[in-house]
């Protein structure tokens, strides 16, 4: 029983992260291509968010960013199977889905490490923009969108690190109400 209420609570955490991937705003001219790459991009880095926002409550909320990992894993598997992917590529796919994850994942993370309790001065936040311009947009944005989406991340690190863990799984909103 407390495994199954685990497992559900993890899959309401991850699809909730998975909601603001999805957000609308985030998609349209001048923003994120809404493909599959584009969705994936904003998938990472809403984890991203997620997993940073865990890990700042200790060992509780280290043990549910594992896990939110491993549901984040398990939806990308079952996404490879639905688009048909081969038994002779999948391996290799996985593989590069974890790594591009992880990379991306280390460029948001020491971007936002600088100035964390703060608002960042423009050289600070320089890392932000160039990670975002080069992941999320896939090096083609514009100044104003850069500004907006950094400062979204910023927010939204700030409100995810602030929340207790126990309070991650109770329905309220995980990001800033203003998306981007």
């Amino acid at each position: 029983m407390l495994f199954r209420r685990r497992r559900d609570t993890v899959q309401r955490l991850y699809e909730s992260v998975l909601a603001q991937a999805r957000n609308p705003r985030f998609y349209g001219a001048g923003w994120v291509a809404d493909t599959v790459d584009g969705r994936f991009e904003l998938l990472a880095l809403h984890m991203t968010l997620a997993v940073r926002g865990l890990q700042a409550g200790g060992p509780k909320g280290q043990a549910l960013a594992q896990d939110l990992f491993d549901a984040f894993v398990r939806d990308m598997d079952a996404s490879l199977r639905e688009l048909g992917t081969s038994d002779a590529r999948f391996g290799k796919r996985m593989r590069h889905i974890v790594e591009a994850f992880y990379g991306r994942a280390k460029a948001y993370g020491e971007a936002l490490d600088k100035a964390p309790d703060g608002a960042p001065s423009e050289g600070e936040d320089a890392a932000l923009r160039e990670a975002l311009a080069r992941n999320l947009f896939g090096g083609a944005a514009q100044q104003e969108t850069l500004d907006r989406m950094a400062a979204y991340c910023r927010a939204a690190s700030a409100m995810l690190a602030a929340r207790p863990v126990d309070s991650w799984c109770d329905g309220t909103a995980l990001f800033p109400a203003e998306s981007a």
